[in-house]
């Protein structure tokens, strides 16, 4: 019996210089698009946006290590192993430059990608939904904390529930995020989606070890030194960003074109799922018109 939800694409696997092996899926020819998920995200977080985005472009959805199908190892968890992960991947297809995307922790990718490798092997850069540093500082005011999208979290807390289990630490984190992926609507294949999206119980240790290395980055010294053209792509309704901190970054980087999503659009943390329509026609108007 056929899979009504295969990911459009064909599959490859590419190995690590540490021996870690990673899924990805191609579609399309073109230039690249190389798209990296979200912590906790899989291939399927785009899965309504590669048949649009590759009439145009190449396009690969890297997984990291232990997300969707590439392999769950006990090492590398963390930012900067992520971003190598990502740049040994980018000399394995042989280009010269690429289109890059990120989405949630896949823009702390690409800013992590920034710091080490520079940015001459991107094009054009696209940030979906993700603020500039989400550890709120006890010593500042809440007007500080929101301008860097930051929340006041107990690290430890939600590091230790996703020790015990996948469903703890979305309950400890949720205390400190609005988390809500999907808006209500009536669209069961869409929470399908949604749901293999973040199909990660069985990695949720690892998970949490990452998640505590993502929650500690400041990249406000980063995003001021972006200098490729900027596409920043944020939910009004999203759990992970809000007006001030979109604001800051828009202002940070010099070339940069935003883009929000209404409530009324479905603008959360997830709009590539909730809204692809006008998720694909404003990355594809921006890759091929700026």
């Amino acid at each position: 019996m056929t899979d009504s939800y295969k990911l459009p694409g064909k599959d490859g696997y590419f190995t690590t210089s540490d021996g870690v092996k990673l899924h990805y899926v191609r579609k399309g020819i073109g230039e690249p698009l190389i798209i990296i998920p979200g912590w906790a995200g899989s291939a399927y977080s785009f899965y309504y946006n590669i048949d649009d985005l590759s009439q145009k472009f190449s396009v690969y959805i890297l997984e990291s290590r232990a997300h969707g199908e590439s392999e769950a190892v006990e090492h590398g968890y963390r930012l900067s192993r992520i971003a190598k992960d990502a740049r040994e991947f980018f000399l394995s297809i042989n280009v010269k430059k690429a289109h890059w995307m990120g989405h949630s922790m896949g823009c702390s990718v690409l800013w992590m990608y920034i710091d080490l490798f520079g940015q001459d092997s991107i094009d054009h850069l696209i940030l979906v939904d993700q603020p500039p540093f989400l550890l709120g500082n006890p010593e500042n005011t809440e007007a500080e904390i929101k301008e860097h999208g930051g929340q006041r979290i107990d690290l430890w807390q939600i590091y230790n529930a996703f020790q015990h289990s996948w469903e703890e630490g979305l309950k400890v984190f949720s205390r400190f995020f609005d988390l809500e992926l999907s808006n209500k609507y009536e669209n069961h294949d869409r929470e399908e989606i949604l749901a293999r999206a973040f199909a990660c119980h069985k990695t949720h240790r690892i998970l949490g070890k990452l998640l505590l290395d993502h929650l500690t980055q400041d990249w406000r010294d980063i995003i001021p030194r972006i200098t490729v053209p900027t596409l920043y792509i944020t939910g009004d309704v999203s759990h992970a960003t809000n007006l001030d901190s979109s604001i800051w970054i828009v202002d940070a980087i010099g070339d940069c074109k935003w883009i929000r999503f209404s409530s009324e659009e479905y603008g959360t943390h997830s709009m590539m799922i909730n809204a692809p329509e006008k998720f694909n026609r404003e990355v594809i108007k921006f890759l091929t018109e700026s």
